[in-house]
This record gives structure tokens, sequence and C-alpha cells, in this order.
């Protein structure tokens, strides 16, 4: 039998979506590839993130099983952000009185 994915689409931070997980909550959790994915780097830079202890929190299911908490992940990003929070639109050239 053919392993079924239990997901449409993963959304990423900022993204709305017509499409969401089967069971989307808040307590829900990511595989490493998954995480890879919806950071959009690839599975290795987040290896090597991981290995210098700068990478998103990781639940040790065993050995080689690492799972993501999707709260966790979106509070490393934030905690990550830098620069202005909100892009300001450019001034039309009118003056307001």
């Amino acid at each position: 039998m053919a392993k079924q994915r239990l997901y449409t689409k993963i959304e990423h931070p900022g993204e709305r979506s017509t499409h969401h997980r089967a069971a989307a909550t808040e307590s829900e959790h990511l595989t490493l590839d998954e995480t890879a994915e919806w950071l959009r780097c690839s599975t290795r830079t987040l290896q090597r993130l991981l290995e210098t202890g700068s990478g998103p929190p990781v639940i040790r299911l065993s050995e080689r099983r690492l799972i993501f908490r999707l709260t966790d992940l979106r509070a490393w990003l934030a905690g990550r952000t830098t620069g202005r929070p909100e892009i300001t639109p450019p001034p039309t050239g009118r003056k307001q009185n």
C-alpha cells in the first residue's frame, strides 16, 4: 500500500492559503524534511544549524528521528528576524494638510 501524505500544502510564515493540513493545529509537528521545506532551505542546511546549536528547537524521538513543533519554528523565526518589522510604502509626493 502506498504511503499517503497527511497534508496538501505546507504553509509558510505570512502566507494565506485555502489549503490546510488535515489536522492543522498549533501543536502540529513536522519531520526534518518537512521542516526544511517549511523554512525554504535544504535538509543539509537545517542539519548544520542543529549541529552548531543555532537551529530551531527539536524533539528527539529516537537517536535518528527528529520532529519539530510548528509553534517552536514560528517563535525561532521571529527571534531571527532583523530590520524593520513592516515595510512602509514610499511617499506619493503629495503633502497632506
